[in-house]
């Protein structure tokens, strides 16, 4: 299986999300207990879905401008975040503010994931050889 450009900037979106997890299931286990801890993992793994949705909607779309792309996925990453939020608000019985110190760090790391992948989206296509235009070698 070959690695194309494409796939390493969604694979370095997925990064931050797990600096993310890593510090926020702890954190949640040692000050929140373990209802905490679980609220914390099913966090992650929201994140993590959210994440390939986001990146799946981008590649269906086939947008490759960094900053079309970028909105594109933020819009829909929030979108499902809240939608996330709200949902885990309503059904697990946690209080909200346990739910909103997991989901600020996670949804951070979801936009730091979108800035990386963006960011090297735009040096990829600045990188890329340009086609050759007929037009403009039977001009020369």
């Amino acid at each position: 299986m070959t690695t194309t450009a494409l796939d390493r900037n969604t694979l370095l979106g997925v990064a931050p999300i797990l600096v993310a997890g890593a510090i926020v299931l702890p954190a949640a286990a040692i000050f929140g207990g373990p209802t905490a801890a679980v609220v914390a993992a099913c966090g992650v793994c929201a994140t993590f879905a959210i994440y390939v949705v986001a990146e799946s909607i981008a590649k269906l779309s086939r947008i490759e401008r960094p900053l079309e792309r970028m909105l594109l996925t933020m819009g829909v990453r929030g979108m499902l975040a809240a939608i996330a939020v709200l949902a885990s608000i309503a059904t697990s019985g946690v209080e909200p503010k346990v739910i909103a110190l997991v989901a600020v760090p996670l949804y951070l790391s979801l936009i730091a994931g979108e800035g990386i992948a963006a960011t090297t989206l735009g040096q990829r296509s600045l990188a890329a050889p340009k086609p050759d235009r007929p037009a403009a070698l039977e001009r020369n």
